[in-house]
């Protein structure tokens, strides 16, 4: 690959830049980054890298384009781009959620113009260029997006690009993609934000030095929630169907719970045990089944939003 254009150069651009750069990836690399401040960062670190002020130049002269930036600024970047693509470029992303993006790069993106999305499954709870790392994608998953008008060309292509990055490549829909990161990363971001919050809230309001005595599981939550919020922002909104099911499922399930407890302490009748026998069995049978008929109940509910557990 000849050149290689990076639009964003922040924590996992600079990281992505590091790594070009090291395994000789690209004979050129471009850098597109509007904000004054990483631009005068990726001087005083003397990053590897050509910063380019000419978008237009850079696009014809790139064969791959990587876009690490916030997903909020893909519908501005696309309308800037699409003037100067052509079906020479090969385009990507590092975003975290899928199918909104997926519907704003086929309303918006220039006509036979191919974006394969993907996922590379790292990151940190620091941002910047001064905190990027050559070696942060080594041993870990980035996924890749297929749909209808990928090209296998461009899909084995990036495959070997993210391989030579040191990822492990796993190729899934963007509808699958979703769901599987709302639970696994987005609901967990979300409940440490509201957690960190409600403790900055209660310091606050209770005058004490709440964090300060935190303990190691307050401090995790702490960690997380110091990811950049701009990022999760876009992934918040992006994501909501899925990562509303989700918390509604684990609601449900813990009124049921509660609900089983509760009533057997408060009528002495321990019969009422049984629901939460009744909602751990099924729950614990449920990956197997692929049924759970909380999830029956809410896809009945929410039928904007991708069914999960529906029996496929």
């Amino acid at each position: 690959m000849k050149n290689i254009l990076i639009i964003g150069c922040g924590l996992l651009g600079s990281s992505i830049l590091r790594r070009i750069h090291k395994k000789k990836i690209a004979n050129q690399i471009f850098i597109y980054e509007k904000s004054s401040a990483n631009v005068s960062k990726i001087k005083r670190l003397k990053l590897p890298g050509i910063i380019i002020k000419n978008l237009d130049q850079a696009i014809k002269k790139s064969d791959l384009i990587i876009l690490s930036t916030p997903m909020s600024e893909y519908k501005n970047l696309i309308l800037k781009m699409n003037k100067s693509l052509s079906s020479k470029n090969i385009i990507t992303d590092i975003g975290s959620s899928k199918i909104e993006t997926s519907k704003i790069i086929k309303n918006f993106l220039k006509k036979g113009i191919i974006w394969t999305q993907g996922h590379p499954i790292a990151g940190s709870e620091v941002s910047g260029p001064e905190n990027g790392k050559q070696d942060i994608f080594e041993n870990k998953w980035c996924v890749l997006i297929k749909d209808k008008n990928t090209k296998k060309k461009h899909l084995t292509l990036l495959s070997n690009f993210w391989k030579k990055m040191g990822s492990k490549i796993v190729v899934m829909t963007a509808e699958k993609h979703d769901k599987i990161f709302s639970m696994t990363s987005h609901l967990p971001h979300l409940i440490a934000y509201n957690l960190v919050k409600s403790a900055q809230d209660f310091e606050r309001i209770q005058n004490y030095d709440l964090i300060k005595y935190s303990a190691g599981g307050l401090r995790d939550f702490s960690r997380i929630a110091a990811s950049n919020e701009i990022m999760w922002r876009d992934i918040f909104f992006n994501n909501k169907k899925n990562i509303s099911k989700v918390r509604a499922h684990d609601a449900i399930v813990g009124i049921l719970y509660l609900s089983g407890v509760g009533l057997s302490y408060l009528t002495g009748n321990y019969s009422f045990l049984w629901i939460v026998i009744g909602v751990g069995f099924l729950q614990i049978i449920s990956p197997f089944t692929k049924f759970c008929p909380v999830y029956f109940v809410l896809n009945k509910m929410m039928p904007n939003s991708d069914p999960i557990q529906n029996g496929k």
